[in-house]
């Protein structure tokens, strides 16, 4: 028999009618509800990853009637830079459309109109010609991934009034109509965002109808072997219906048939290919847990603990029952919201009882968020949770006190059992978890002969980076993981990439536990027990703009930084964590350039998102400069720098404390702070006028500073500075100040090593 392609679509919408089935209810929606009485209504299609939502669309000229002229835009293709910008895209889509699939021809769209004046241009000159070429027929714009114009307004390449230009164009055009696609986290809109789909009427894309789903599975290989009864309900059991998911499994069932030639596939053939099915389907499983919040994974991890070997329903009560096992009590109010967030997401299903609605996702989660592993994932929230619990438990007592005390009986109960949730919540250690990517298992060993880094090189430390209860120190020679009992860990560079040398200039811990690297390109990892799992190596054919990485920083909104020395590109490039239009992962569209900053050398060495959204860049020659999403401001010697007056003016690091204060540790400068109102830099006296090139802030609000053989220590907000600890144990030129998951202060000296405070002592640890 000669080899036949496989029918089934695992990942691309599906844009022709043989492979698409059911959806017959939310066709008959927008039928009624696209036309009103008076005028047109907005359709918003919402739903989980991956449900169908782009396939609907696709289909959609197919069910309404043929005064309707569907133009579908893809608006993760559009680089929507300002709003003349996304007009001109959004009019080209229309009409290459209205030409492929009406025949009709418009006059040539001019770039040049749309950038002079982007609303007249498209409003009354363009949308004019539409209307006189298609006589009273209305045009359906179907605007898929709509998020995207959230994140662009984020990203500062789209003005906030977007949301507002388009909700007049909702309401003042009757045969201009529009329907989106948005996922499923409608509740965290932000207010501009839901004030443009405040006029939409909503419509959401589940899991398909049991008969349609059945449909999915038979009807495509019906000409060449049967389903058995048993193994479509296994199908059923597994996929729920997912659009997707279901696709996926039948796509790998079509392979393994391929290979056997069974005249039925059997419930042994679907269980057979489960794994295979969870490997390729990896990027959405994960999805669905990076979308979700520290709760939300621990309520997954707890299910799936619960569970066993199979998708049963679980109480609340046995969820908590296995987190205990590891010392955790989850918060009732978190517990309570996360699941709520779940169902409306699609996760997960029930009411007093819960299970996956997709068992996919709880086979992956089994393999890769193993309980042990998610404790440490989240453990910053689990600490917030302990001190809110603290607060609360003083609180109680408190109250408690005021009060008079009740009989002894009815007391001590109570009190008890909130010592114990303490103890529980609190005694328990750490644990390193693993995770594997669309890449597979990429493991970088760590040896505990630390020799493989030249004692040289490991003396010279350029950063410290805090992942729970341990230290990374970027050095010299490569990276040095030193754990709670001080023991250390090597790792080569060159085993986590492509880089030229093994010099570990910059690092970055992430909120999920993760860890960026900056040397001659960046690297992303993972740890992994004594294992590193590289999950990204880039350089400049990624996009980045300099081939020496000198600064690193993880945004708040997720968005990772990196600049260092001026090259051919401009030296600060930007990572979203999906390719850009160019296909590079890294970006450069927002540095800053000779035109912006004119004769300006960029030579960046540190990065800070200040909380308005303002980028500020350290430089090596002693300037600042601030990027506040229109134009650049370069901060020098008028603004009280001491730009080019000694051997090391570099601005090492920038700081904005939990007050808003930016601080500046500017090296031979001394430390710096900004007055806002005077935009002026005014230097803060730590121990005379030593150089400090570092500046840090703790859980506490503490802000310390390093320097030479010095770490200092203010409580009021950077008025008074107390030197910390005796300073024999410390190394000269200490550029770094930790705080570690479990309280322990370390220190990186670039000639010196690592350090670690032991009550009011600093000890000299050697790797």
């Amino acid at each position: 028999m000669s080899e036949v392609v496989n029918p089934y679509i695992a990942g691309n919408p599906v844009t022709g009618t043989e492979m698409f089935f059911g959806r017959n209810d939310v066709f008959e929606f927008i039928q009624k509800a696209l036309t009103g009485q008076h005028r047109d209504n907005a359709i918003v299609l919402y739903g989980q990853r991956r449900t169908g939502k782009t396939s609907v669309m696709y289909q959609m000229s197919r069910h309404l009637d043929a005064r309707y002229l569907c133009i579908f835009i893809d608006m993760s293709g559009l680089a929507m830079e300002g709003l003349g910008g996304l007009l001109w895209e959004m009019a080209n889509y229309i009409q290459r459309t209205l030409k492929r699939d009406h025949q009709i021809d418009l006059p040539r769209l001019s770039r040049s109109d749309f950038t002079a004046d982007p609303r007249s241009e498209f409003e009354n000159d363009f949308l004019g010609r539409v209307w006189s070429a298609i006589g009273d027929r209305h045009i359906l714009l179907m605007l898929d991934e709509a998020i995207r114009l959230q994140e662009q307004i984020q990203a500062g390449k789209l003005e906030h009034e977007v949301f507002e230009y388009l909700r007049h164009l909702m309401q003042a055009y009757d045969r201009l109509n529009f329907m989106f696609s948005l996922g499923s986290g409608l509740e965290e809109m932000e207010k501009e965002y839901a004030f443009l789909f405040s006029v939409g009427l909503y419509k959401k894309i589940s899991f398909l109808e049991r008969d349609a789903a059945t449909a999915l599975i038979t009807q495509p290989v019906i000409d060449y072997y049967q389903v058995a009864p048993a193994a479509i309900e296994r199908i059923l059991q597994v996929t729920s219906g997912h659009a997707y998911y279901t696709q996926l499994l039948c796509h790998s069932l079509f392979n393994r048939w391929q290979q056997q030639r069974q005249p039925q596939v059997q419930v042994a053939d679907v269980n057979a290919i489960l794994d295979e099915a969870v490997e390729r389907g990896l990027a959405v499983l994960k999805h669905v847990w990076e979308e979700s919040g520290p709760s939300e994974k621990a309520i997954l991890a707890g299910m799936v603990a619960a569970m066993g070997d199979h998708n049963r329903p679980v109480t609340v009560k046995e969820v908590n029952d296995a987190w205990a096992k590891l010392g955790v009590a989850l918060p009732a109010g978190e517990t309570a919201r996360a699941i709520r967030s779940l169902i409306a997401r699609d996760v997960i299903a029930g009411r007093d009882t819960y299970a996956f609605t997709v068992d996919l996702q709880r086979l992956w989660t089994y393999r890769y968020e193993r309980l042990e592993w998610v404790k440490e994932e989240i453990a910053g929230a689990l600490q917030e949770w302990q001190r809110s619990a603290a607060a609360d438990a003083a609180g109680l007592a408190a109250a408690q006190r005021a009060r008079p005390a009740p009989r002894l009986a009815q007391r001590v109960p109570w009190l008890a059992l909130l010592a114990l949730v303490l103890v529980l919540a609190g005694g328990f250690g750490v644990y390193w978890f693993a995770i594997r990517t669309s890449t597979g298992q990429n493991l970088a060993a760590g040896s505990g002969d630390t020799s493989v880094i030249p004692s040289g090189d490991a003396a010279h430390i350029n950063a410290l980076a805090a992942v729970g209860d341990n230290v990374w120190a970027g050095t010299d020679g490569g990276l040095i993981r030193w754990s709670a009992d001080g023991s250390a860990r090597a790792f080569r560079i060159t085993d986590l990439g492509d880089f030229p040398n093994n010099e570990a200039n910059a690092l970055a811990a992430a909120p999920d536990g993760t860890l960026w690297i900056g040397s001659g390109g960046v690297a992303h990892i993972r740890p992994v027990g004594d294992q590193v799992q590289v999950l990204g190596y880039y350089n400049k054919d990624d996009g980045l703009g300099t081939g020496a990485i000198r600064a690193l920083l993880v945004d708040h909104d997720g968005s990772i930084w990196a600049g260092g020395p001026q090259d051919v590109r401009p030296p600060l490039a930007h990572f979203e964590g999906r390719p850009g239009p160019d296909g590079n992962a890294w970006r450069t569209d927002q540095a800053p350039t000779e035109e912006a900053i004119p004769g300006q050398k960029l030579n960046i060495q540190s990065l800070l998102r200040s909380r308005d959204g303002s980028l500020w860049v350290g430089l090596r020659e002693g300037m600042i400069l601030r990027w506040d999403g229109k134009t650049w401001k370069r901060f020098g010697t008028a603004e009280g720098l001491r730009v080019g007056d000694s051997i090391d003016d570099r601005i090492r690091t920038l700081l904005q404390d939990r007050n808003g204060t930016i601080w500046a540790a500017a090296s031979h400068q001394g430390l710096l702070r900004l007055d806002a109102e005077q935009g002026r830099w005014q230097r803060v006296a730590v121990q005379g006028d030593a150089p400090i090139p570092g500046i840090a802030e703790f859980a506490d609000g503490s802000l310390w500073a390093s320097g030479d053989h010095l770490v200092a220590r203010s409580t009021d907000g950077g008025k008074t500075w107390a030197q910390v600890g005796t300073g024999e144990g410390l190394g000269a030129n200490i550029g770094s100040v930790v705080q570690d998951g479990a309280g322990r202060v370390w220190a990186g000296a670039y000639d010196g090593g690592i350090s670690v405070l032991d009550g009011q002592a600093w000890h000299s640890l050697q790797p």
